[in-house]
This record gives structure tokens, sequence and C-alpha cells, in this order.
């Protein structure tokens, strides 16, 4: 994708978003608000380029580079993150610094500040802390295609595999960080297991021929259902 791909994608999805006027910052939106709007972004994304975005994009060596959380943002909100963003090198390069500390400013920014953007992704804690409440799961080890710029690589769920995004309490994830969690240490050894993660789950949003939400009984009873017996 490139940068001007990604300036037209936000303008083609301003109309497909103007549902939600609110403001992201807006103390009275939930969790559960956010995990909605992230996974309808996701959606968006799949029907603009048919398929769903990759759960990772590494460099050629294979370092992660982006996280999917950075490339919905699109679809998310409109505004300038992207173009701000260096895509060009890691989230956790000097170039992306001031975006994730969430300090960048620049005299005639309008509302909201490119650097503020990732607040859909993450609870605000009094604390300075970035982490994300929402991780998608790799269920299937993960398909690598070109992505983009030139000498990245998109790691993709397989394609009969839902995007499942789980919602959960203290993931030390931060949120520009490309790591999820995974169905088993096999799968992306790096990344935390379900089973680790299990008695931290909130609610979960389940990307595929519709979307469907639930909270964590049901949630549980769906892994447990889809999954339980390759875990």
């Amino acid at each position: 994708m490139t940068r001007n791909t990604r300036g037209t994608l936000v303008t083609a999805v301003v109309v497909a978003i103007a549902f939600s006027a609110c403001d992201v910052h807006n103390t009275a939106w939930t969790s559960k608000q956010y995990l909605e709007q992230i996974a309808f972004a996701v959606d968006a994304y799949r029907k603009t380029y048919r398929t769903f975005p990759p759960l990772v994009v590494s460099d050629a060596s294979g370092k992660p580079f982006h996280s999917w959380r950075v490339l919905v943002l699109p679809m998310v909100q409109a505004n300038n993150f992207s173009e701000e963003y260096n895509f060009e090198t890691s989230w956790d390069s000097d170039a992306n610094a001031d975006l994730r500390n969430a300090t960048r400013w620049k005299e005639g920014d309008k509302f909201p500040n490119p650097a503020d953007v990732g607040e859909v992704y993450y609870e605000a804690r009094g604390d300075d802390s970035f982490d994300t409440l929402f991780v998608a799961l790799a269920s299937a080890p993960l398909e690598e295609r070109p992505y983009g710029l030139d000498h990245q690589v998109g790691r993709y769920l397989p394609a009969d595999q839902p995007f499942i995004i789980i919602e959960i309490k203290d993931s030390g994830i931060h949120w520009m960080e490309p790591r999820d969690v995974a169905l088993g240490p096999g799968i992306v050894p790096e990344w935390k297991s379900l089973e680790e993660i299990k008695d931290q789950i909130v609610r979960s949003a389940e990307i595929g021929q519709e979307t469907i939400i639930r909270e964590r009984e049901e949630t549980l009873k769906f892994l447990e259902a889809k999954f339980g017996k390759n875990r």
C-alpha cells in the first residue's frame, strides 16, 4: 500500500464512517463500542482490498515493522495518522517515536492530533500506558505475501480463517506494536498463547461473513468449540 493509496483510502472511507461522528476522546464510549468500531474497520479494509489486513508486516529479514492496528487506522477515523506514520521503518524506530508516545504536535494540526488517534485501542489508565486492549488471534500459521513497500512482507491469516479480535486486560503490548496472541506457541512463537490470556478475556469480535460480538462467557464457549481440539 503506497502513501498515495493510503491518502486516497482515507478520503474513500470518510462517508463509510460518517455514522461515527462521535469523538473517540468521548469518555462515554465503552471499550465494547471501540471493539465494534475496530471490527468495522477490519471489515472495511477487507472490502477495500479483498483481504483482511496482515496481522504483521515485516522487513525482508523478518523483523516486525507494522501492526494491523496501524494499518486499519484510516478505517477507524478520518485523520492524517497514516501520513504522519513512517511506513518505511519500524513502529519502534526514532522516526515514529513521537507518535508512539503521543507527543507529536505541529502548529495548525487539526483535531485529533495524529499522536492521539491510538486512544481507540487503549484504555487511559493515568500512568502513561499505551498498552492495547485489543489483540488479534492467530489461529493457524500465517501466510507470507508481498506487501506495499519494496522488501516488506505481510503475514496474513489463511483465507479460510475469520479475523478474531479479543479484548483483554493488561496485554503488555503497545497498541502500535506488531505483536498479538497465538492459538499455540508453534504458530507465532514470540507471541503469548491463548491459554496465557484466557483469564483476562473481556469479550471478542469475530469478523467473517458477518461480524459477531461476544461477551466473555460466549467468547470462551466459542473458542472452546472452534479451537478446543487443537489446543
